[in-house]
């Protein structure tokens, strides 16, 4: 069977672990376009359902990391971004115990992965809205194809969300912040901030992209709002409960900074292809403009909702999240709201939620979550913060 052809009103039902675990079985390309090596194919698909079954927490850690890498490495231009990522698994699992309410969110992000590639296959009318806004926002599909296009920009939106969560717990130190932020510029061999001053580190300094314009001039132009700068703006000068930046932001910030420096650094003609890290990879400067903006765009804004309507004035009283407006969004929002087991605190690594206790029932046209762990907290914040034309549905 073709995974991107699953039969008309297909019903599947059962807890979201179950769910993916049944896809990765059935589906061949469920990671990759039909282009992409059977060695590669075979390699993730060992390395998920390793993930999905270990039952210890530390190895499930490994197994993402590696996951991670396999996942972005053909998609996301090489090595420096994964690792980008890795500077979250490890301020988690040894800077931040301290942070009493931080939940782990390294392993969060592959389950997160999983749980967007499985609506996107099995809902036809989110795939249809995902597939219509990635037509009319590019000029050129990752691949040649929806199908590739999605896995381009699904990959590194749901793989590197939470990347800034290190730098939202820090609140308003300084210290911590600029300490951070090296290790970004460490890991990804960057040249950001001029030594040896430490004070000159700031988020600040990595707004500007090598067009010239910022980053937030860019989500400018593809959202055609200045909404997420006005948040940024606020909540900087006016901090909740003494979170200065959100992990969302943060997160596009430094990602955005990291990829518009390969293409700088990978100029080439439109058309040219390079072998970078053993994958074949273009630097056509319009996968930038048009698919990693985006990408970078869903990310920052995916975190709006967790903070007091004072701060989410620059919308209006709009939902935060529409699928017609904005369905990449959409959709990392509604994974990220579903993917609530195996994400522990980080100070209990042995106190977390069940695989078992988010069950859906899933078909062409919706999703129904028939048991969730926060089911009436999630009714109510998909009443106030959700646009989704039906496909999200909870069962009373």
């Amino acid at each position: 069977m073709d995974y991107r052809k699953p039969p008309n009103n297909m019903l599947i039902e059962g807890s979201l672990q179950e769910l993916i675990n049944d896809a990765v079985e059935r589906y061949e390309y469920f990671f990759f376009t039909e282009n992409s090596g059977q060695k590669k194919r075979d390699t993730l698909k060992w390395l998920v359902n390793e993930f999905l079954n270990c039952g210890d927490d530390r190895e499930r850690e490994f197994f993402a990391s590696v996951i991670i890498s396999n996942a972005l490495r053909p998609h996301a231009k090489g090595s420096e971004v994964i690792a980008a990522g890795s500077v979250l698994n490890v301020a988690e699992l040894f800077g931040i115990h301290q942070i009493e309410s931080n939940r782990k969110h390294f392993v969060h992000q592959v389950y997160t992965f999983l749980v967007g590639l499985l609506l996107y296959t099995h809902i036809s009318k989110l795939r249809n809205q995902l597939n219509s806004e990635m037509k009319n926002t590019t000029n050129t599909l990752s691949s040649g194809t929806t199908w590739g296009e999605f896995l381009f920009r699904w990959r590194l939106c749901s793989l590197s969300h939470d990347i800034g969560n290190a730098i939202s717990l820090f609140w308003d130190d300084e210290e911590q912040i600029d300490r951070y932020l090296r290790f970004f510029e460490a890991a990804c061999n960057a040249s950001w901030f001029p030594p040896p001053h430490r004070e000159n580190a700031s988020l600040q300094m990595l707004e500007k992209l090598s067009s010239g314009k910022t980053i937030f001039e860019e989500f400018r132009r593809v959202s055609g709002n200045d909404r997420l700068y006005k948040f940024y703006k606020n909540l900087k000068s006016d901090p909740y409960e003494g979170i200065r930046y959100d992990h969302g932001i943060v997160g596009g910030i430094v990602m955005a900074r990291v990829i518009d420096d390969l293409y700088e650094r990978h100029n080439r003609e439109e058309n040219t292809i390079i072998n970078l890290d053993g994958n074949r990879v273009s630097f056509n400067r319009v996968f930038f403009d048009e698919s990693i903006v985006r990408i970078v765009h869903a990310m920052a804004e995916h975190n709006i909702d967790f903070y007091p309507d004072k701060y989410r004035k620059p919308w209006k009283g709009e939902k935060l999240f529409d699928v017609k407006s904005n369905a990449l969004s959409f959709l990392l929002k509604i994974a990220d709201l579903l993917q609530e087991w195996n994400k522990p605190k980080a100070n209990d690594e042995n106190n977390f939620i069940s695989p078992d206790k988010v069950r859906l029932r899933i078909n062409n046209t919706k999703v129904v979550i028939i048991e969730h762990p926060k089911k009436n907290e999630l009714r109510e914040k998909l009443d106030k913060i959700i646009e989704g034309n039906g496909i999200v549905q909870i069962q009373k």
